[in-house]
């Protein structure tokens, strides 16, 4: 093999990625007068490209990191959790959305203001704001931390944290270099680039290892089916071993069980796709609620091949690095593949000059298009929800410039908050980042979807109810999170109990003025 790191090919292929997301995003400019056509386009975003930015900003840099070392340590157990998405995403398309667009609202917690009172969305536009800069940040800290190793991989496995928060700064800086000034044209159609070289980075990998792998594909089924590595779900009623073992079919423990999956990952779904202004935003930028549910289906539906590719990289890592079937090399080179570096540390070592430029492009799209959904996203729900009920009577071009400073702020959060997960990881460099990933998220939705579903499902409800419901769900969610508790409870279940509370809450308040009904 030839020295491990980035070559001058390397280079020049990602350089080409650059260039060519910067012509993407010159083409999609448009002039936004208003605040409307800043974040929502215009409401004129094709419902097919409204859908690939949908799908790039959901799997993001956790799934491109994070997923194989799933498949690589255990089996494909996550791509269960599709069951969950689209159990989500059918109440987001015909409960949701048809509200949402009669409405006529910017942001989905808009809805909160007509149903509750404008407390009500500020109190679900600030809660969305801090539980997205913890989740956000998250994302980012995990796509700086691969980006970091692939720039600096002869300092081995560890790298420094000042190299990893250079990078956070980096990757901020290339998200705001298009989504300050463009808008939520720039970000859809990018997305759509950018998820096309997503898909391109997973399907050449499982070429290459395909190729480098001396074993005929029916050796390598059994091999999977000896270690059980190809079973969706695990049965039995084991608790987590000692040793490293799953936790069975239905302990509380185990996130990817049915009822755990049909109940807390839906509602952990149910809050991504329906009650946060990052991905409700592309919906809500459709034309009607008919595209905008046809956009959310096929998002969804789109999720589940690409998820299934970068399972199918960590079975076929898990081969490469423990079976011994590689070609020219008696042992693999690189960090220890069972820690969260496992996939970058393969296109560091092991990918020819080139294609690992091609893979490191595919890393920093899932990175980018994330971020700049999420700025966006952010920004329009500070103007639209606060800004616009603080500050009154003023012109249009007040409030977009107002939402440019937003998007600004947005970023300086997540920085931050990125770089404080270096703190937060430091104790264990081998954890879990997707679970850590995904957990983080139920800070942002623990006591957001309780709320929506009382004020779509009920006519209870009141703007004191409403906020309490919020915050005591959080509360809830984080006394789960940081107690003993959080070792046997799975954070889906920890969302389940979170959700009933947040619900229970806000249905105390007395019978709303307006129902859903009247919306």
């Amino acid at each position: 093999m030839t020295d491990p790191g980035l070559h001058a090919l390397d280079w020049a292929v990602i350089v080409g990625y650059l260039v060519a997301l910067a012509g993407v995003a010159w083409w999609a400019r448009r002039p936004s007068a208003t605040t409307g056509d800043y974040f929502l386009g215009g409401r004129d975003i094709p419902w097919w490209a409204s859908a690939c930015s949908f799908v790039a900003t959901a799997l993001s840099a956790a799934t491109f990191v994070g997923v194989p070392v799933v498949a690589y340590g255990g089996d494909l157990s996550y791509l269960s959790a599709n069951i969950a998405a689209l159990i989500a995403i059918a109440v987001v398309a015909f409960v949701f959305l048809p509200v949402l667009f009669r409405s006529g609202v910017d942001t989905v917690y808009g809805l909160l203001g007509q149903r509750f009172g404008p407390g009500a969305a500020q109190a679900a536009s600030i809660a969305f704001l801090i539980g997205r800069v913890f989740a956000s940040g998250a994302r980012l800290f995990i796509a700086a931390l691969a980006v970091a190793f692939l720039l600096n991989v002869d300092a081995g496995a560890v790298v420094s944290p000042g190299v990893v928060a250079g990078t956070v700064v980096v990757l901020v800086l290339c998200g705001l270099g298009y989504s300050l000034f463009g808008g939520i044209r720039c970000v859809v159609w990018t997305d759509v680039f950018q998820a096309g070289l997503f898909v391109v980075a997973a399907a050449t990998t499982i070429v290459v290892l395909l190729g480098m792998i001396e074993a005929p594909f029916s050796e390598l089924v059994a091999a999977w089916n000896a270690e059980d590595k190809l079973q969706v779900f695990k049965l039995g009623l084991a608790p987590p071993g000692a040793d490293g073992t799953a936790p069975g079919f239905f302990h509380p423990a185990n996130v990817f069980s049915l009822p755990s999956l049909v109940l807390g990952m839906a509602l952990i779904n149910l809050g991504a796709y329906g009650t946060d202004q990052d991905l409700t935003q592309r919906l809500l930028a459709c034309r009607d609620a008919r595209r905008g549910a046809q956009s959310a289906i096929t998002a969804v539906l789109m999720a589940i091949p690409i998820t299934f590719l970068f399972l199918a990289v960590g079975l076929l890592l898990w081969v490469f690095y423990t079976q011994g079937v590689l070609t020219g090399a008696d042992a693999p080179a690189g960090p220890d593949a069972e820690k969260r570096l496992l996939f970058p540390g393969f296109i560091a070592y092991h990918l020819p000059i080139g294609l690992r430029g091609l893979l490191t492009a595919g890393l920093l799209a899932a990175a980018i298009s994330g971020l700049t959904s999420e700025l966006n996203a952010m920004g329009s729900t500070f103007v639209a929800d606060c800004y616009r009920s603080w500050v009154r009577g003023r012109d249009e071009k007040h409030y977009l410039r107002v939402g440019r400073w937003a998007v600004l702020g947005s970023a300086a959060a997540l920085a931050l908050f990125a770089i404080g997960c270096l703190a937060w990881q430091k104790q264990d460099s081998g954890a879990d980042l997707l679970s850590f990933a995904l957990g983080v998220m139920g800070f942002a939705y623990a006591g957001l979807v309780g709320v929506f579903l009382c004020a779509l499902l009920t006519p209870r409800g009141s703007v004191w109810s409403a906020c309490a419901g919020m915050a005591l769900g959080s509360a809830c969610y984080a006394v789960t999170k940081f107690s003993p508790i959080n070792a046997e409870l799975a954070f889906t279940w920890q969302m389940c109990i979170a959700t009933v509370v947040s619900f229970a809450v806000c249905c105390l308040g007395r019978r709303a003025a307006r129902s859903v009904d009247d919306v």
